[in-house]
């Protein structure tokens, strides 16, 4: 009897498949499992009252779920009565050696004209924020005035005067 040498590899992953199968056998063991069971709470509600809802949620008084505030800004420059310059306020910046301090412009807050010589208003930042750099920029010469870089007082306001 002749066989064909293309059925041996057939046989061969028969064979492999079954004992891959495994048989059947008992064991005492209990299977382990790398599942973590769940926290237990010792203040969750019985099943029987239903699920947790949302109401059910308490958060401390003096917790704050906003992520940005409103600042003040009160910007005076008595120089500047009777000419052209734009305040700008920026939230990130950076220090170099040869210019001072430079803003980062994409954090660029507002630009607002001067109204003789003064500017107030309000700007939202981030709480991360406790510092502020301000830039007076004269219109005439399109030079820096002025540049100082503020810290925003816990009444989130600008005071400042040059």
């Amino acid at each position: 009897m002749k066989f064909n040498t293309s059925i041996y590899p057939v046989i061969a992953l028969v064979i492999f498949l079954m004992s891959g199968c495994g048989g059947g056998g008992s064991s005492s063991q209990e299977p382990v499992s790398d599942a973590p069971s769940p926290p237990v709470a010792e203040d969750m509600p019985n099943s029987e009252d239903g699920p947790l809802k949302t109401e059910a949620l308490v958060a401390p008084e003096s917790f704050d779920f906003t992520t940005a505030r409103t600042i003040d800004f009160n910007i005076k420059a008595p120089a500047y009565q009777s000419k052209r310059a734009y305040v700008s306020i920026y939230s990130d910046y950076h220090e170099t050696q040869n210019l001072g301090i430079q803003p980062k412009h994409q954090s660029r807050l507002l630009m607002i004209q001067l109204q003789e010589g003064m500017s107030e208003g309000k700007v939202e930042v981030t709480n991360d924020v406790d510092k502020v750099l301000v830039q007076v920029v004269s219109v005439d010469d399109l030079s820096y005035v002025y540049s100082a870089l503020i810290t925003i007082d816990p009444l989130n306001a600008i005071e400042w005067t040059f």
